[in-house]
């Protein structure tokens, strides 16, 4: 089988550690047969706002000509791509297309604002309550027909500030929503590794129980914030496992969507 992730961030997203050769070296190392790095993308904020927590729209060149060239000075030892974990906001609507039609090979979704992030509606507040987690849901339905993400990070997230026995009705409605509309656009779902390693709400046991009633494909994301994140072949394998035993099929390879 092969061994793939698409999912990295680097030091251009404020919050991760690593500049983009290192994650390619340490997935060499790690056995990888494809990288993709996909930072927190850029928004073209329209009030002047910055962004603390994603890539700025002036490096947008200066990452894909990086990653680009590593694809050359790697070639014949690992797959490398570039893309972006980016959110959907309405009232951007058209930036994630612009994106892919400006030299980004793909999109992974990762819903954690719902409005726009000088706006507000973070998921990790508004799925405290009930209401919340369907408006997540109903953001990520409307993203994912959009046709323009090739999977769902994190689909679980409304599970943040949730435990276990918190996972009510609502949630139910919201996990079936998601995976009718991932398995609509033929998207796999993500079962997330950086929460899986650092026991975070997510994965969610039920989430995942459930989810496979629905919907059957899934996919393996790092989540890398560090390079070493790429070494931890023991979580990457035991993660692999437990979902094909749940009766999930794992994709190596990830469809990128066309526009």
């Amino acid at each position: 089988m092969l061994k793939t992730n698409y999912h990295c961030h680097t030091t251009r997203c404020f919050h991760a550690q690593g500049e983009d050769e290192a994650y390619v070296q340490a997935a060499v190392k790690g056995g990888f047969d494809v990288l993709g790095i996909a930072d927190h993308g850029p928004w073209p904020f329209n009030d002047g706002y910055v962004s603390g927590m994603r890539l700025p729209m002036e490096d947008l060149q200066q990452y894909l000509d990086s990653v680009n060239g590593l694809k050359e000075k790697y070639a014949g030892q690992i797959e490398l791509h570039v893309g972006f974990e980016q959110e959907y906001w309405p009232s951007y609507r058209n930036h994630p297309e612009w994106l892919l039609n400006n030299g980004v090979e793909y999109l992974i979704l990762g819903q954690h604002i719902l409005d726009s992030e000088n706006l507000g509606g973070w998921t990790v507040y508004i799925a405290r309550e009930d209401d919340g987690v369907l408006r997540y849901a109903d953001s990520v339905c409307e993203a994912v027909r959009t046709g323009w993400y090739s999977y769902v990070a994190h689909p679980d997230l409304f599970m943040v500030n949730r435990t276990v026995d918190q996972f009510n009705t609502a949630c139910e409605r919201a996990t079936e929503m998601i995976c009718q509309a991932c398995r609509e656009q033929n998207i796999p779902l993500e079962y997330n590794l950086l929460g899986a390693g650092e026991k975070r709400a997510y994965p969610s046991e039920p989430f995942w129980e459930l989810a496979r009633k629905y919907w059957d494909h899934a996919i393996l994301g790092v989540d890398a914030h560090s390079p070493a994140a790429l070494l931890n072949d023991k979580l990457f394998a035991e993660s692999r496992e437990k979902l094909m035993k749940m009766g999930y099929t794992v994709l190596e390879k990830l469809p990128f969507k066309e526009v």
